[in-house]
């Protein structure tokens, strides 16, 4: 009995000729650095022309005698291979060796190879010299209230810097946040801004900093500094404390002289806390603010301010503050007010009144009266004050005095000027003072004749 079997020959490879394997470069710069040594690197490249009769494709790598299998895109030819760092590094020639390898149906295949040279570099820049600073937190190292609640500036200096390298990064931890500040490499300055709550709420109140230098390869090292600092965020307590506003005036009424210049306001402080550091006592008038000089000792303070503000002011009220601040910057505060009044407006004729008494008991002076001197009296009603001056013009010639209680006022007066007064008229004024302090002139007159002819005997 016999059998036959019918086979074929097929012993041509897929055609390799437009077929083109390439390597990328191993890494960004074709450079191996300590931390890529150290793990796991990809390999990429691509793959181009592949046989159309192709059934299996695969790219090898060999690195260190170590042979990797990349994974194939067929469509794309793109291909990539996870390779360790440590082969990299070990391998001789520091070259990779690709093939790619297609095999027909049949099992003929064909090779095609490609190489990539690179660069090793482990070694860090040397920071031997390299000193990195924390300045204080603050001025004073101490992180207050005012400070914790906003951000706050820490800055120090980087000396020393490794010729080789390329970038600089300071980089602060506080709290368990990390923050990386801006670095001037030619003076070495450096400054961050971070919140102040992550100040108050770091554990240890300590600021470590790290200065990385990284070389071209990416080989990087570092240097360390830490910061110690304290945390103060309370205030002088200033529940003892009284701040007063003495009367704005002698009479806490602003008249028009005042207005017109500086009055000096005073008031007394008490109880000023003993942590106190610095206490100041502001004013705030129209919109203005005042700063009084303050005597800590006698507890008194005192502030010029402008007249015109007083004026000015919409509700005629000082609003005082004063503040305590200890020295870690802490402040508390306390306030007082004081309400005042405006007047601007003088006496006047409306308002006062100045009279003249009858002269020489008939307002007629005769030839006895003329010979001997005349009191020349009157009284004063309205807005005036005691001492007020009053001024009496016979003939040409001023006469002053002085209001009395109850308005009364007089002078005397020589019998003969009333006779040789042209017009036979006693002009009076009086510079009235009311009881803001405010001074206004009243006037009055009062006429009167002149008889020195002696009657005819028969």
């Amino acid at each position: 009995m016999t059998d036959t079997q019918v086979y074929s020959v097929d012993i041509t490879p897929p055609d390799t000729t437009t077929t083109v394997l390439t390597i990328e470069p191993v890494t960004t710069d074709n450079i191996i650095n300590a931390t890529e040594a150290a793990g796991n690197v990809t390999i990429t490249g691509t793959l181009t022309g592949i046989p159309a009769d192709a059934a299996t494709t695969a790219v090898t790598l060999v690195i260190n005698g170590v042979t990797y299998t990349a994974t194939v895109d067929p469509v794309t030819g793109n291909w990539t291979a996870s390779v360790a760092g440590s082969d990299l590094v070990a391998d001789g020639d520091k070259t990779i060796d690709a093939t790619a390898t297609f095999a027909d149906a049949a099992g003929n295949s064909t090779t095609v190879v490609d190489t990539q040279t690179y660069v090793v570099d482990l070694t860090p820049p040397n920071p031997a010299g390299a000193v990195l600073n924390i300045d204080a937190v603050t001025a004073d190292n101490v992180v207050n209230a005012a400070e914790g609640a906003g951000n706050v500036t820490i800055t120090g200096t980087l000396t020393g810097i490794p010729a080789d390298a390329a970038t600089i990064a300071v980089t602060l931890l506080i709290n368990g946040v990390s923050y990386t500040a801006t670095v001037d490499p030619v003076t070495g300055n450096w400054t961050a801004s971070v919140a102040g709550s992550d100040l108050l709420a770091d554990g240890d109140k300590t600021i470590d900093a790290t200065a990385t230098f990284t070389d071209t390869a990416g080989n990087s090292s570092n240097i360390t500094d830490i910061q110690v600092y304290t945390v103060d965020i309370t205030p002088p307590n200033p529940a003892g404390a009284v701040l007063n506003i003495d009367a704005v005036t002698a009479d806490n009424v602003v008249n028009a002289t005042e207005g017109a210049g500086n009055v000096s306001i005073t008031g007394t402080l008490t109880g000023i806390p003993a942590d106190a550091a610095t206490t100041v006592v502001t004013l705030v008038i129209n919109g203005v603010s005042y700063t009084a000089i303050v005597n800590t000792i006698a507890g008194t303070w005192t502030a010029s301010v402008a007249g015109s503000d007083l004026l000015a002011d919409g509700d005629k009220t000082i609003d005082a503050t004063a503040t305590f601040t200890d020295t870690a910057g802490n402040s508390s505060n306390i306030t007082d007010t004081q309400v005042y009044t405006v007047d601007t407006t003088p006496p006047d004729n409306s308002t006062t009144t100045i009279t003249i008494d009858v002269i020489a008991g008939n307002d007629i002076v005769d030839s006895t009266e003329a010979g001997a001197n005349q009191t020349i009296s009157g009284t004063v009603t309205g807005e005036y004050t005691v001492g007020d001056v009053v001024t009496v013009n016979v003939n040409g010639v001023d006469i002053t005095t002085t209001v009395q209680a109850g308005g009364a006022w007089t002078v005397t007066v020589a019998g003969g000027q009333l006779v040789l007064d042209a017009d036979k008229v006693i002009n009076v004024s009086i510079a009235a003072t009311d009881a803001a302090g405010n001074v206004g002139t009243v006037t009055a007159d009062r006429s009167y004749t002149v008889d020195i002819t002696n009657p005819v005997v028969v």
